[in-house]
């Protein structure tokens, strides 16, 4: 009889601490999608167009999704994560985006194989992205970079956009088609310059 206690007090063990660690259902992973909704934009020539290199905010290198909660204070949502780098599928979208508006030109992600191989390089610093109460913010400030290096132009986007009134503050699902809404706009922003 001690011997069948002994054994199943590791089981009992393990299946409390699933319990405990994963309160309240299973964690739910996301992915930013480009837009569905890109109207190209008339290009009077042909581009190769590399994207990068893309910085993006210490906080969103984490798996968790964040939230803004205050003026200065952030919340981890733990069971909303990315579905692998965000700074990688940022910029998988942005130059998915940016091809589509832009049909006449070709799209490369940085770095590229050869050196200033590309006629425009498109450099983003996104300095906010995240949801606050029922607002979601892109700003970020971006440079094109012509053939030799040299800075064509200089931007700041300030971008943002509210939740549909069905749908919950915490609906990250509806959260995140935003904030892939938001970079198509940068997309059209960065495409409507060149």
């Amino acid at each position: 009889m001690f011997y069948k206690r002994l054994i199943l007090l590791p089981l009992i063990l393990l299946l409390g601490y699933g319990c405990v660690s994963n309160p309240g259902g299973g964690i739910h992973y996301y992915l930013l999608m480009p837009s569905s909704s890109a109207e190209s934009v008339p290009a009077h020539r042909h581009l190769n167009i590399g994207i990068g290199p893309i910085e993006l905010p210490e906080y969103l290198s984490r798996p968790h999704i964040f939230t803004q909660t205050g003026e200065t204070q952030l919340k981890s949502n733990k069971q909303h994560r990315w579905a692998g780098s965000l700074e990688n599928n940022f910029t998988d979208v942005l130059a998915t985006d940016l091809g589509m508006q832009l049909q006449k030109s070709h799209i490369e992600i940085y770095p590229w194989d050869r050196p200033r191989s590309v006629d425009r390089q498109i450099v983003v610093h996104v300095t906010r992205f995240i949801a606050d109460g029922r607002t979601v913010y892109l700003d970020a400030r971006w440079r094109v970079l012509d053939k030799q290096g040299e800075q064509r132009k200089i931007a700041t986007a300030r971008l943002q956009q509210s939740l549909d009134n069905n749908a919950a503050e915490d609906d990250f699902d509806a959260i995140v088609s935003l904030m892939s809404d938001l970079v198509g706009e940068l997309a059209h922003e960065i495409a409507v310059s060149l």
